[in-house]
């Protein structure tokens, strides 16, 4: 067991589990998933628990671990994600929830962009108090630590952030990465994982991750058709995804991955 895995453990004294199982908590095995960070189902007693261990640094831009557990709290409670018991400085412990069609019944498929769709309407309606995480602000944030970005992109990329916003648009709260990865089917319903990201935010950014190319996906998430500003507002978010993956590979060691050319087309040739 690694150190940083045992100091975590030691903390389950403050887990908000009630009544406190018997015992302490023990590591069944690790589980699969993630680009940065490492999970690891627990069990204690007849309870079953996700002990995430972070990967990224703190400092990353969009980051907040603290608020992370605010905000899955307030989706947990209307039953749009799995409860968080804990948050650490660097990890967080959370229900166990499977995604086992024989185990929780059938239900929407983590791979179907109509149902993340459908999810993030769901998330996007809950009124919790949030930071504002600004598309151009976070930019900044990112290319300022990214080392070697091709120059001409972020004028490109402004441009589209400028293109977001609808007529009548609003932020809102945002899981800003809702991708299959980070849902999971639990008795019939899909929960959003991995809200480290979350905040108040554009809610075509949100909607463009998860949909993809998808219009059933699209007119899912609003219940009708696009109007022209709304198509858009989500090809300038489509344009703008490319670039916020390739920073944030950048940002974390990994620029010799990214494909800048495809980068450069994708913001060059957006349209609705």
């Amino acid at each position: 067991m690694s150190p940083r895995l045992a100091a975590a453990l030691a903390t389950c004294g403050a887990w908000a589990i009630d009544p406190r199982p018997a015992g302490e908590p023990r590591v069944l095995r690790p589980l699969p998933g993630g680009e940065s960070n490492e999970s690891w189902l627990l069990a204690w007693g007849d309870t079953r628990l996700v002990l995430r261990l972070d990967g990224l640094d703190p400092a990353t831009p969009g980051l907040d671990r603290a608020e992370e557990v605010t905000l899955q709290g307030a989706a947990a409670a209307v039953g749009l994600a799995p409860q968080p018991r804990f948050g650490g400085a660097d990890f967080l412990v959370s229900d166990y929830v499977g995604d086992d069609p024989a185990e929780d019944g059938a239900g929407p498929d983590p791979a179907d962009a109509v149902a993340r769709a459908r999810l993030l309407r769901a998330i996007h309606a809950l009124q919790v108090p949030a930071r504002r995480l600004a598309p151009a602000a976070y930019l900044a944030a990112c290319e300022a630590r990214a080392g070697a970005v091709p120059p001409a992109l972020p004028a490109l990329a402004r441009v589209h952030c400028a293109a977001l916003a609808a007529p009548g648009d609003a932020p809102v709260l945002c899981h800003n990465d809702l991708t299959a990865a980070n849902c999971l089917r639990h008795r019939g319903r899909l929960l959003a994982i991995d809200w480290e990201y979350a905040a108040l935010g554009s809610r075509w950014l949100d909607l463009a991750r998860a949909a993809g190319d998808s219009a059933a996906a699209v007119a899912a998430y609003l219940q009708r058709t696009p109007t022209r500003a709304e198509r858009s507002a989500l090809a300038a978010a489509r344009a703008l995804l490319p670039y916020l993956d390739a920073l944030w590979y950048a940002l974390h060691g990994r620029a010799g991955t990214v494909d800048w050319p495809a980068v450069t087309r994708a913001l060059e040739t957006a349209d609705d």
